[in-house]
């Protein structure tokens, strides 16, 4: 998405410190959600592995072996000379795979406590981002919308999609959320975007426009009790637009 970039707040939920003794399936869980969410962007250098593992709070060996992990899927390659270093790489076609076939297999029950949990992040940081935002970030969150609005392609739209949601958690102001929404929607994101019930990405991208600007407007005018509404009925249309893939997918 040229031109335009993550606040500080949700870019320094990438790089937060892991939690004490942060282990290598933890970093390789971070790197990949913000991959697959477009907050690494295919091409992007990664931070020299020395600042990287700081930033993380883990050791250098730790962060080698979790670059491997991720070269040997295909998520990173490491470059030599002058201008080496290790680069993000992304298969949009391969993540949609993985999505259609990880919904086959997920029960209605598993449906149901995945959207629990994001009605509890959502919500409280809707109401909290209602309560501590400033107009700054009421602007960047419209300028994620209208980049919405001219994506040309389901994976753009996607993307800004997730990247709006964890500015809305960064606009909280609390780190951990921020960090909870960006796991989230790295698990949910692109599951929230098939169309098993024949719509056309366009027809989901403009239900997610008007839902998205309501909640906007209910941020901008801190309004929190309506700001966390409008995301907890997001969450709800989302999962039964999921239970009604999921079935149509086992029907197939």
């Amino acid at each position: 998405m040229p031109g335009l970039t993550l606040s500080t707040l949700a870019k320094s939920a990438v790089f937060a410190p892991l939690l004490p003794g942060g282990r290598v399936e933890a970093v390789v869980q971070r790197l990949t959600d913000s991959i697959a969410l477009g907050m690494l962007h295919d091409g992007e250098q990664l931070p020299a592995q020395q600042n990287l593992a700081a930033d993380l709070g883990v050791s250098l060996v730790t962060l080698r072996e979790a670059l491997f992990q991720l070269q040997e899927r295909g998520l990173v390659e490491t470059r030599r000379g002058h201008r080496g270093g290790s680069f993000v790489r992304l298969d949009p076609e391969a993540s949609a795979l993985a999505a259609h076939e990880r919904l086959y297999h997920m029960s209605s029950h598993e449906l149901v406590d995945l959207a629990d949990m994001q009605r509890a992040v959502s919500g409280q940081a809707s109401r909290l981002a209602a309560e501590r935002s400033t107009p700054d970030f009421v602007t960047r969150l419209g300028a994620h919308i209208d980049h919405l609005e001219r994506a040309s392609t389901h994976v753009e739209q996607m993307r800004i999609d997730g990247r709006f949601l964890i500015e809305v958690a960064a606009a909280s102001q609390s780190v951990r959320l921020t960090t909870a929404e960006m796991r989230l929607q790295a698990e949910t994101n692109t599951l929230r975007w098939l169309t098993g019930d024949g719509q056309s990405p366009g027809i989901v991208a403009g239900d997610v426009i008007t839902n998205h600007r309501r909640l906007i407007a209910a941020i901008e005018t801190a309004d929190g009790v309506q700001a966390q509404s409008i995301s907890e009925a997001r969450v709800d249309a989302d999962l039964q637009r999921l239970i009604v893939t999921h079935m149509r997918l086992l029907q197939a």
